[in-house]
């Protein structure tokens, strides 16, 4: 987690407090109580998060994760048209088909959902399958990955002015369902 380039602002603190750490030994003999006080702190608040992640990561890199047919259930939403803009969650939903990628896509078969707390109507998803995309409005009766944000948190992590790491573990979106998903949403979407 120290050394992840996407973790490294959400961990500063914990280095900057390593590196007075080494200070005080040479200044002091010892680490200053103060010091000790910031180490003695938990990475992250929820111990369950960084498993997550942990698990996000070793999955990326060739652990094979049980697939979900999304196919295996109707679809109870409407199809979204691709929006002219991206002023809101449903805005840029409705435009990530058009930035998928099919090569990185591979025989990926699952469904995205998105449950946006601030946003009317606030639920949408994307069905992933035979080497396309669908969006719709509404609620997938049995989503691969939920993704509960307000709609401000999640516009500024697709946008990049957020990094979305980071956001997750500190706690401003939440994820349910396979998170390594979430680790390969830049691959996906590479023109979003």
């Amino acid at each position: 987690m120290l050394t992840a380039p996407d973790m490294k602002s959400a961990v500063q603190w914990y280095v900057d407090a390593a590196v007075q750490a080494g200070r005080d030994v040479v200044q002091q003999g010892r680490i200053a109580e103060e010091t000790q006080a910031i180490l003695d702190r938990p990475l992250v608040g929820d111990p369950g998060k960084y498993a997550d992640i942990v698990n996000a990561y070793w999955s990326r890199s060739g652990v094979e994760m049980p697939e979900v047919d999304p196919q295996g259930a109707s679809h109870t939403g409407d199809p979204l048209e691709p929006s002219d803009g991206v002023e809101t969650v449903r805005d840029l939903v409705s435009r990530l088909p058009q930035a998928f990628s099919s090569d990185a896509a591979s025989n990926l078969r699952a469904v995205i959902q998105f449950d946006i707390a601030d946003e009317e109507p606030g639920a949408y998803y994307l069905d992933i399958a035979d080497g396309s995309c669908s969006a719709y409005e509404g609620t997938h009766p049995s989503p691969r990955m939920r993704i509960h944000a307000p709609a401000d948190v999640w516009l500024k992590v697709c946008s990049g002015e957020l990094d979305g790491a980071a956001a997750f573990i500190s706690g401003q979106y939440r994820v349910s369902g396979d998170v390594a998903l979430l680790m390969r949403f830049r691959d996906l979407f590479t023109g979003s």
